[in-house]
């Protein structure tokens, strides 16, 4: 899987939550279709999504503009892309292609009840939620979801949609934001897909949201790229 479809899967499996709270940064392990990822996030405008799988690269989102840095970018690629027009484009596209499991994010919320049923996710206790949505074909599904009112997953989960919004669009995320509960909005485990391994409020270093070169923009980049082909 190539840096573009794994940030874009990332950016997909993204939950949306209303009200920012109070910020004290901090850093989760998420698993994503069994790959462990780390995010780490000073507020709600400075996040960064490390992919080991990536040979290093990782996602940088900053004042709205998400950026795929590649420590070891081969072929004349630069080593710092913002990628959040691309991504758009890229979800219209997997929101429109045939067959597969759609990302529930990419569908319509149709339905969001709670089972009374109870679960332990990253030593946090959560609710288990039914989630049924519809995409634009009319065709549903529904997936469990654990949800927490604690307030470090309700910080660690406006984070994500931060970097979710900053790629695909904040129209992409928005109806979820209407549709989760409203007194329990941290996202602890979203099917088997995306589940939260371990969270804590240790700050992370500053330097480490820094990009390490002046950033080309990728839509930019492919277009030029296209004129010289033709």
């Amino acid at each position: 899987m190539n840096h573009l479809s794994l940030a874009l899967h990332a950016a997909l499996l993204t939950i949306a939550l209303g009200p920012l709270c109070a910020w004290a940064a901090g850093t989760a392990t998420i698993t994503t279709d069994g790959e462990s990822n780390t995010m780490s996030w000073l507020n709600s405008n400075t996040i960064r999504f490390d992919m080991p799988s990536t040979d290093g690269s990782y996602m940088i989102a900053r004042d709205g503009k998400a950026y795929m840095v590649s420590t070891e970018a081969a072929g004349g690629m630069p080593p710092v892309m913002e990628i959040g027009g691309m991504m758009q484009g890229f979800g219209e596209m997997a929101n429109s292609e045939e067959g597969g499991k759609a990302s529930p994010l990419a569908m319509r919320i149709t339905s969001i009840e709670a089972t009374g049923k109870k679960e332990t996710v990253a030593g946090l206790d959560g609710d288990v939620y039914e989630l049924t949505s519809t995409d634009n074909k009319g065709k549903s599904q529904t997936v469990q979801a654990v949800f927490t009112s604690d307030p470090l997953a309700v910080e660690m989960t406006a984070a994500y949609l931060a970097l979710s919004e900053a790629m695909v669009g904040a129209e992409r995320v928005a109806e979820f934001k209407n549709a989760l509960p409203k007194d329990k909005r941290g996202l602890l485990r979203m099917g088997d897909d995306m589940v939260v391994q371990s969270i804590a409020d240790t700050p992370p270093a500053p330097a480490a949201f820094e990009l390490p070169a002046k950033p080309v923009n990728m839509g930019d980049m492919m277009k030029q790229l296209m004129k010289q082909s033709q």
